[in-house]
Parts: C-alpha cells; structure tokens; sequence
C-alpha cells in the first residue's frame, strides 16, 4: 500500500481517531458547563466514584475510570488541596485512600445541575440513535462477552 492510501485509509477509517474526537467535543461540553463550579468532567467522575464508594484507594479510582498513575495522582493531589477529598497516607506518605470532604460532597450536589444540562446537550447533539449506540458500545466494556 503506497504511502498516501494508508494515509488516506487511517485518517477516514480510525476508529481510535474517531473515538477521541467525540470524547474532545463531549468533554468540552461538560467541562464548559462544571466551569463555574471549579471542576472538570473527569474530577466529576473521581467525585461521583468516591462518594459511591465511600472510601476508595487511588488504584480503583484509576481501574475504573481508566486512568494512568501519574493523572489520577495530579488530580487526587489537586483535589485534596482544593480541600474536596481527604486522602488517608502510609508511613511512605502515600496516599492509601480518599473520601469526600464535607466541600467535596457540597461542590457535587451544587454541580449536579450543570452535569444534568450537559448531559441534554450530548443527548441532543448525538441523537436517540446514536445516545443509545454509544451506551450499548461502552457496556461491552464492562461485559466483553456480550
């Protein structure tokens, strides 16, 4: 295959390609409504996961929501000294677990609003048809042999 067909093929054919340009423009979207709360979709997702778990250690934090070590770290770090999480440290000084603060628990149910308006933003940029294709996607994920 010349140069310029592979090109041509990986740049109209992707789904890698594909996939991070709609994350790019539906994380806009969150991040554009949460801006006014201080937050980011994804320290969204690391709120909503601790205050569902309660307490929960950075290693499940980072399986579940697929993030590298060194994010969740920066994030966990800004998180707890913007005074959101607080974090339980070994002799080592690290960090063994997070929970929300009582400014945690506050900026998540203050941010459930926006999070609400940009989820109807992606639902109505995306379509019925393709809102729920993207769901089905993700579910196998979570379920491979489906």
């Amino acid at each position: 295959m010349k140069l310029e067909e592979l090109a041509r093929t990986i740049s109209t054919e992707c789904a890698a390609v594909r996939v991070r340009k709609l994350n790019r423009a539906v994380s806009s979207i969150y991040d554009d409504e949460l801006r006014p709360h201080g937050l980011k979709i994804s320290q969204m997702h690391i709120l909503v996961m601790v205050a569902r778990c309660g307490s929960v250690t950075p290693q499940k934090i980072g399986e579940f929501l697929i993030m590298d070590k060194s994010t969740m770290s920066r994030s966990l770090e800004l998180m707890t000294k913007n005074g959101w999480l607080d974090g339980t440290y070994s002799e080592a000084e690290r960090l063994q677990q997070v929970a929300l603060t009582k400014d945690g628990r506050k900026l998540l149910k203050a941010a459930g609003k926006a999070w609400a308006r940009a989820q109807r933003r992606v639902e109505k940029l995306l379509g019925e048809s393709n809102w729920a294709s993207l769901f089905r996607a993700v579910e196998t994920l979570d379920h491979p042999s489906r």
